[in-house]
């Protein structure tokens, strides 16, 4: 860590010096996550916040990087669970910020590279993390607005192989949102929607093929080490 640190420092823009120490503070938080003790939350997150400062500072100097942006919005994308699932008071605000971040970060890289296909792709997916997000949080008419606008940016893409592996369980879910929000009187947040047999299967699918395809986008080396995602259970 000292020495990654050492290097950056003397020059923060350098790319390679910037992933060095991003990928350190990354692995730290993997190892404080497998102790799984009280205390190690807060060092988790001070390890993710750190590596998104770096990520963020790396992108700002070349937001058309493919790399860069893939970076940025991993770092957003973890830091978004982690509120989640420590669920203290602001948390579920600070996850929405996170998500936010990811899906501007996605929107500055389409800018910069003129709507490239990967662009049209990156920027469907980050709404359809936006939309499971609404949807874990039981907002259906948010989640249906973002999983609208990622369906309506992958279906550019005919001949996109994850993009139109990801559509299918996108049009899954906005049928199923859809249904809810048709029905007669006030929503009750209580209702179990996100639980059902086919918005699940959706949900879950989605989130593999985002997953995958993301693990795809990496270099070969980045791919030998790091674990191919698994499908859920029935895909």
């Amino acid at each position: 860590m000292a020495i990654a640190k050492r290097l950056y420092e003397a020059n923060p823009d350098d790319r390679t010096a910037g992933r060095d120490l991003g990928a350190t503070h990354e692995r730290l938080a993997r190892l404080q996550l497998r102790r799984n003790e009280s205390d190690d939350r807060a060092l988790v997150l001070e390890s993710y916040l750190a590596a998104l400062r770096i990520d963020q500072r790396l992108f700002e100097v070349n937001p058309g990087d493919r790399y860069g942006t893939e970076e940025l919005e991993r770092s957003y994308e973890r830091l978004a669970k982690l509120y989640c699932e420590r669920s203290e008071p602001g948390d579920i605000e600070q996850a929405m910020a996170a998500y936010n971040g990811l899906l501007k970060t996605a929107q500055a890289f389409h800018e910069a590279t003129d709507g490239s296909r990967e662009a049209i792709r990156r920027l469907g997916f980050a709404h359809s993390s936006l939309a499971l997000f609404h949807n874990q949080q039981r907002q259906p008419s948010q989640a249906l607005q973002q999983f609208s606008l990622s369906a309506s940016l992958l279906e550019k893409l005919p001949d996109d192989l994850a993009a139109q592996d990801a559509l299918k369980p996108i049009q899954m879910a906005i049928k199923q949102l859809e249904a809810i929000l048709r029905r007669p009187g006030p929503i009750d947040p209580a209702t179990p929607y996100s639980q059902a047999n086919a918005a699940r299967a959706a949900e879950l699918n989605l989130e593999y093929q985002q997953a995958l395809a993301t693990w795809q986008a990496l270099p070969l080396w980045r791919r030998l080490r790091t674990k191919r995602p698994q499908p859920p259970p029935g895909i």
